[in-house]
């Protein structure tokens, strides 16, 4: 009967891991949002947990495949449109030379215990191509919108509205994991 517990267990530990929860501080995407993987893009909505993504290794300077190994679908009403990226105004985003900023610095700090910079237009995000896009709007947007948050073993993955090429965020890696 041991193994029969220990599926259940992770069967409970999974569906944890994949719940709904609405006071959850951490925020991500957009749940309409697609994530680039090694075959293709996919809604977000359709990954799990053990999902191979790309995320970027900052130590070997390289994008590298990586895995899903938390999520979290949360509702929340701070929802902001970068450029054509939705996601929570205290999500931090990669910009040029691995710097990171969010349209809510204080509530990063607050949420996530990271000191980051104001995200702007003019600002530069890193993509999955190894350019730079320019942000060329930053919109309020109204409402509570669902998202979700996933958590990489590098701590960042690349999300796109489109499946255009993909913007790195980060997955704001909490020390509880």
């Amino acid at each position: 009967t041991y193994p029969t517990q220990t599926a259940k267990f992770v069967q409970f530990l999974s569906a944890q891991a994949e719940s709904e929860e609405d006071d959850c501080p951490e925020c991500c995407v957009h749940t309409d949002m697609l994530l680039h993987t090694p075959t293709g893009e996919y809604h977000v909505k359709h990954l799990h947990i053990g999902s191979e993504v790309y995320s970027y290794n900052f130590e070997t300077g390289e994008k590298v495949i990586d895995k899903i190994i938390r999520k979290r679908l949360v509702r929340r009403d701070n929802e902001i449109k970068v450029n054509n990226l939705l996601m929570t105004a205290d999500h931090p985003v990669y910009l040029q030379n691995g710097r990171l900023a969010s349209f809510n610095p204080e509530q990063t700090l607050s949420s996530y215990n990271m000191n980051v910079d104001q995200l702007v237009i003019g600002d530069k995000m890193m993509t999955a191509n190894g350019e730079l896009e320019t942000i060329k709007q930053i919109e309020q947007l109204e409402g509570n919108q669902p998202n979700f948050t996933l958590y990489t073993n590098n701590g960042n993955f690349y999300a796109s509205p489109n499946g255009d090429n993909a913007i790195l965020v980060d997955s704001v890696i909490q020390g509880d994991i």
